[in-house]
């Protein structure tokens, strides 16, 4: 799986983005035969395959197949500080704000001094402040439009004579 893993961090420097996914595609299949065969011990683990692979799905815009990956690595190594990086942009690309929150939180535990990673759960927590601002505006919306349609507005009154 090394020289697998090695040639798609090659290829993804040279933006063959397709290339690549097919060189850690090869490195996640023969990791995961070395680890039924007990060999696990060899090469830089499959949670680095996936989350290399994620960010080459990122890179074509397949953002739920690289949230996929993201995850696996996430679920391989749960300190994995690149794939929760990577499963928060992921979560974000999809417009699913509140699930990137948590990634971008839980990689601020993880890494506390990442201005990066810090920067990231601001933006989520501004952009999910916003939404609560909008589902208000729309709830009171909503509520005058139906106040309007159960008793309608009453004509002025008649001027002088």
């Amino acid at each position: 799986p090394e020289r697998a893993c090695a040639l798609g961090t090659e290829l993804f420097a040279q933006r063959m983005y397709a290339k690549a996914i097919a060189a850690f595609t090869e490195a996640i299949d023969k990791g995961e035969d070395e680890l039924q065969t007990r060999d696990s011990a060899r090469g830089p683990g499959l949670h680095v395959s996936y989350a290399n692979r994620s960010l080459c799905h990122m890179e074509m815009r397949s953002y739920g197949l690289a949230l996929a990956d993201a995850t696996k690595a996430v679920e391989l190594k749960a300190d994995f500080r690149k794939g929760w990086y990577r499963r928060g942009a992921s979560h974000l690309a999809l417009g699913k704000i509140a699930e990137a929150e948590q990634d971008f939180k839980r990689l601020c535990e993880l890494a506390p001094c990442d201005s990066s990673a810090r920067e990231r759960l601001a933006y989520c927590r501004k952009q999910l402040e916003k939404q609560a601002f909008k589902a208000v505006i729309a709830d009171c919306k909503a509520q005058l439009a139906s106040e309007a349609a159960v008793s309608p507005p009453k004509p002025p009154p008649a001027s002088g004579p």
